[in-house]
Formats: C-alpha cells, sequence, structure tokens
C-alpha cells in the first residue's frame, strides 16, 4: 500500500547537499483515538515511506528511549536492530548512519556542525530544558570535532508556545544555545497547541494523540 506522508522542510538545512532530513507531522488517515499500539504501527508505516524517500533505509534508524532528561547518546557504528538506550540525543559524525527523535508539543532541536559534518538531534520540552539538554548536546558534538567546532548551525522544529503553554521553554532553548557559542539559530513559527491541524498536540488533545518524527542522516559521499 502507498501512503501520502505530510512532512515538513526546514529551510536553513535544506541548502545543505550533504544532509538528508525531515519533520513527519500530523498523518490525516491515522486514527490517533484507537489503541496506542496500533497508532504506532500505522505511524510508523508513513514514517518509514518519509524515511525511504530520504534514501534511508527505516531499520536503520536510530533512536532512543526519551526519558525528558539531558543524556546524549554518541552513535558510533551501525545500530543494532531494538536497541535502544535511555537518553533524549543523539549525535554522529558517521555518513548513512540516520538518526531521530519523536515529539508531539517538546522541540525537536536539530544541530549541525558544517565544517567537520557531524549532526545531533536533541528532544527538548519542559524538564529537558531546565535540565539544559542543549549544553549536553553541544558538548558531545564538539566532542566529535575535537574541540574544533566553529560553525554549528540549529533549527527548532514547531513545539508548543506560550500562548498554550505556561512555559516559554522554546526561548530558553534559544538563550541556551546562544550560552553555548551558538549563534546561527533558526525557530520554526508555529506553535503545536494552535496546530493541531497539522501537528500532534499531547497538551491540547489530551494524551490521547501521534507522534511526529525528526531526523537527520549525514548522507554518504557518493550522494552529495
Amino acid at each position: 500500500m502507498t501512503y501520502s506522508v505530510r512532512s515538513l522542510s526546514l529551510p536553513p538545512l535544506e541548502h545543505i547537499s550533504w544532509l538528508s532530513h525531515g519533520f513527519a507531522v500530523r498523518q490525516e488517515d491515522v486514527d490517533v483515538k484507537a489503541s496506542k499500539s496500533e497508532t504506532q504501527s500505522k505511524l510508523q508505516q508513513r514514517h518509514d515511506v518519509l524515511l525511504r524517500s530520504e534514501g534511508i533505509k527505516p531499520p536503520k534508524l536510530n533512536l532512543v528511549k526519551q526519558v525528558h532528561g539531558n543524556r546524549i547518546v554518541i552513535v558510533d557504528s551501525l545500530r543494532k536492530k531494538r536497541q535502544m538506550p535511555e537518553a533524549d540525543g543523539l549525535v554522529t559524525s558517521l555518513a548513512g548512519v540516520p538518526i531521530g527523535i519523536h515529539v508531539a508539543d517538546c522541540c525537536a532541536i536539530y544541530l549541525v556542525e558544517m565544517k567537520h559534518r557531524v549532526i545531533g538531534m536533541l528532544h527538548s520540552g519542559r524538564k529537558g530544558t531546565e535540565a539544559n539538554i542543549v549544553k549536553e548536546g553541544v558538548k558531545a558534538l564538539r566532542m566529535l570535532c575535537h574541540g574544533d567546532s566553529t560553525n554549528i548551525v540549529a533549527v527548532l522544529s514547531p513545539c508548543i508556545r506560550e500562548c498554550c503553554y505556561d512555559v516559554d521553554f522554546v526561548s530558553q532553548i534559544e538563550s541556551q544555545l546562544h550560552s553555548q557559542g551558538v549563534t546561527e539559530v533558526w525557530r520554526h513559527p508555529d506553535c503545536t497547541g494552535c496546530r493541531s491541524d497539522l501537528y500532534y498536540s499531547y497538551r491540547k488533545e489530551k494524551g490521547q494523540t501521534g507522534r511526529m518524527l525528526a531526523f537527520m542522516m549525514i548522507q554518504n559521499k557518493d550522494q552529495d
């Protein structure tokens, strides 16, 4: 069966020739009122279609068991099936190794170090922001650059904003990035709480909702 998958491409990342990326939004044909397992299964089918369209084999996608903390996993080898450590961020310098996280109001942070071709994906909501996952993510990214990281681009996905939530964590994320020396920061203007037609919102839908997939991969040299 062929699925039509709704997704966003993030403008600052579109022009990086060696990078594949995407952000799967709300899928209109998936009923989130069904059981959690059925919803997850149907969403994974559609996310797999999107991954393949970006040249990514779905079984290779590196994910983590997200726990709203600040632990970062450095992906230094191909993913072993079902290996999913507890963490809220991934970084890698390996080409052909995709990384991703799921969100539904929290912010997906895309980090790209241009000089050394190192990437990171962070999951940061209220708790992750309080734990300053940005600091840990940037530190891990710089470690893979051997300390020589002068050009980091940060892109913030759609997330819930102060109009629908009592904590403005996206502004805190931006401040944390600046304090880590990341000056090139772009944030998507949409609030997931306001736009439940396009995004999943855990808060607005009282927990009965889907998840959006944010992902990136460094392309192999022959894909540049």
